[in-house]
């Protein structure tokens, strides 16, 4: 499977020309779309990491998650995700076409790439304590 992208730079030009123009609706914003193995290759480089990726096949995959949602069941865990349907939704090509955002909203190209690269800097921060998560709680 893979998932629609788009960068926070392209997200707040796409924000402003939707709020300048006259749209209604649901609007589609996505820019890049990357197959779960293309994004985890840019996280594997940043990370220095040298690891073949796999892909198995949707039935193994329901057949883990079988064993993961009996786990959980056995330790009273309550997910939060629907196990039934996991499988389905991380196997599916959950893109967008990007014509709305590129001709019509005329967006600029970004590097998703580099993007993907700093998120993943800054985990790295974080998890290693040299950087804090910027909270969005209200005191």
């Amino acid at each position: 499977g893979g998932t629609a992208m788009i960068t926070v730079s392209q997200v707040g030009e796409a924000i402003t020309k939707v709020a300048y123009g006259n749209y209604e609706g649901n609007l589609p914003i996505g820019y890049y779309n990357l197959t779960w193995t293309e994004m985890i290759e840019i996280f594997h480089q940043e990370m220095h990491l040298e690891r073949k990726i796999i892909s198995i096949p949707k039935w193994l995959y329901k057949f883990a998650l079988f064993f993961v949602k009996l786990s959980y069941k056995h330790r009273k865990i309550e997910s939060g995700l629907s196990f039934k349907d996991l499988a389905e939704i991380m196997s599916r090509n959950a893109y967008i076409p990007p014509d709305f955002v590129k001709e019509e909203l005329l967006v600029a190209e970004d590097n998703i790439a580099e993007a993907i690269k700093a998120s993943v800097r800054l985990s790295l921060e974080v998890i290693r304590g040299i950087d804090e998560i910027v909270s969005m709680k209200t005191e």
